[in-house]
Parts: C-alpha cells; sequence; structure tokens
C-alpha cells in the first residue's frame, strides 16, 4: 500500500525529508516520473562530487545511495 495518493512507493516518502536540499536549484528531483524524489539530476551536474558532497554532509543520510547515469 502507497503512503498516500501522490507517493507512488514508500521509498518516496523516505526521501521527502531530504528533497528540500535541492528545491531552488536546477536539479530536477524526478516529478512527473513514476519515481518522484528518487531520481535527481541535471544535464550539467557532476554526479560523483554531488555524491561525495552529500556524504560529507551527512554521512547517515547518503549511505547507500547508488549513482548511476540515466539516459532518457
Amino acid at each position: 500500500m502507497n503512503p498516500e495518493s501522490n507517493a507512488p512507493s514508500p521509498w518516496m516518502a523516505r526521501c521527502y525529508p531530504g528533497s528540500v536540499m535541492v528545491e531552488g536549484t536546477t536539479l530536477s528531483e524526478g516529478r512527473g516520473t513514476t519515481r518522484p524524489l528518487e531520481l535527481l539530476g541535471a544535464p550539467d551536474v557532476d554526479a560523483a562530487a554531488l555524491l561525495a558532497q552529500m556524504r560529507a554532509l551527512a554521512p547517515a543520510c547518503a549511505a547507500g545511495l547508488p549513482v548511476a547515469p540515466l539516459l532518457v
């Protein structure tokens, strides 16, 4: 069962509190996809550098975050 009608998975609920960090930036939060707030990126983002910064600022929260290019 989904957490609520606009949350397609429990993972979205887990991601929601951290999504505030990227609001107001040029990063896309995956809204409008089947995995909102679970995916984020932008064509000009250095994913490895972003993940390194996230791990430096919040290592417990960033543990286990996968980084992979998503080609659309």
